[in-house]
């Protein structure tokens, strides 16, 4: 089967007509507007949901589909986060004092622990139940793919190398999404060193589509 006709079935998977899925951007600029903007211009609206609390989640979603009748994807955080972190702050707190300096700011201090989000931010999103939904920094565990699977939505994982790939693969999801080198934002690396993730796209890319060929 050829590449354009893998990807044609693929758009009609998802429902889509153009092969452009808006980075979920978390933290703020993937308003429901945007979303709901992209997805009706004919490509995926992406909300990136990270970093915000069930209750926003649900009135995010809800928001989106006030706007838009067309797919779109939820994405979340399903791994990274490590309450008893040992990690030393302070090369990181000596360069914000700076900063704070500057601007008048009190000393930065380190953030105090907090639980996993994760976990009831996933509840929101599957109480909601969008047509797709994808993660980074990890893979949710059989549970929840399971339920996801079950209730029909697309699942779509990152990978930074074809380890992680093959990962994804064996969890069952239906997309893989590839972020290389020159990638902006957090890297989505969760199988080996960071160092081993830094392949460049267009050759991770191939990496992939060979593994994907002959798995």
């Amino acid at each position: 089967m050829s590449n354009l006709a893998t990807s044609n079935e693929f758009l009609k998977r998802l429902n889509i007509q153009h092969p452009i899925i808006q980075g979920p951007l978390g933290g703020g600029p993937s308003t429901p507007e945007l979303v709901a903007a992209v997805s009706n211009a004919g490509g995926l609206g992406s909300l990136g949901a990270a970093y915000l609390t069930p209750d926003q989640i649900t009135g995010d979603i809800q928001r989106i589909k006030s706007l838009t009748d067309k797919p779109f994807q939820v994405n979340l955080f399903a791994g990274g986060w490590d309450a008893n972190a040992d990690a030393d702050p302070q090369p990181m707190l000596e360069i914000l004092a700076e900063i704070h300096h500057a601007f008048g700011l009190p000393p930065p201090a380190p953030p105090l622990p907090k639980r996993d989000p994760f976990p009831e931010q996933f509840e929101a999103v599957m109480d909601q139940r969008p047509p797709i939904f994808s993660f980074t920094f990890g893979i949710p565990d059989s549970d929840a793919m399971a339920r996801l699977k079950q209730r029909g939505i697309v699942i779509f994982g990152t990978a930074t190398t074809v380890q992680e790939a093959c990962l994804l693969s064996d969890a069952g999801v239906d997309a893989i999404i590839a972020q290389g080198a020159e990638s902006g934002a957090h890297r989505g690396t969760f199988a080996g060193p960071f160092e081993s993730s830094m392949v460049p796209t267009l050759e991770l890319v191939a990496e992939l589509s060979r593994f994907l060929t002959n798995p």
